[in-house]
């Protein structure tokens, strides 16, 4: 079948160093919501009513950013080398993107430019750019194995 992918010779995966996990991170976005809620009560209660569509524009931006945190959290890269392909899984907000790329026919390497040196793998008209979720460091670390095993 296509879509499977014969025996694994080497995989990588490269991934954003989230601290947090989106249940850990939304906690911490529920209980500061819940203060603030709490504090724009009491200053209410005390008369001052206008604090509140303060707390609630604040509490949306932070239900805003934790959407956008949640969404990109599980970001990754898995490139996969086996006896014949070179297979990248690219996840980026949920979407997943696969290219295949014949191992022995694929030219690598270490882009020196705006992407801060992303690597890319090509093949004819077919390019993959590789390392946008780790730093400089460890591309480069990947970049001299994957070359190894190339």
């Amino acid at each position: 079948m296509e879509g499977e992918i014969s025996e694994i010779y080497r995989e990588w995966k490269l991934q954003r160093n989230c601290v947090l996990t989106p249940r850990q991170f939304g906690l911490g976005i529920f209980f500061a919501c819940f203060l603030s809620v709490i504090v724009g009560l009491a200053w209410a209660s005390m008369g001052v009513w206008i604090i509140l569509p303060f707390v609630f524009v604040e509490c949306l931006g932070l239900l805003i950013a934790f959407f956008c945190y949640a969404s990109h959290a599980t970001d990754s890269e898995k490139v996969i080398l086996t006896e014949d392909e070179i297979v990248v899984e690219c996840e980026d907000a949920g979407v997943k993107i696969l290219s295949r790329l014949p191992r022995y026919l694929v030219r690598t390497s270490l882009q020196k430019n705006k992407e801060n040196g992303l690597v890319s793998f090509s093949w004819g008209k077919d390019r993959v750019f590789v390392g946008r979720y780790v730093n400089f460091e460890s591309r480069q670390k990947f970049y001299g194995e994957i070359r190894g095993y190339l």
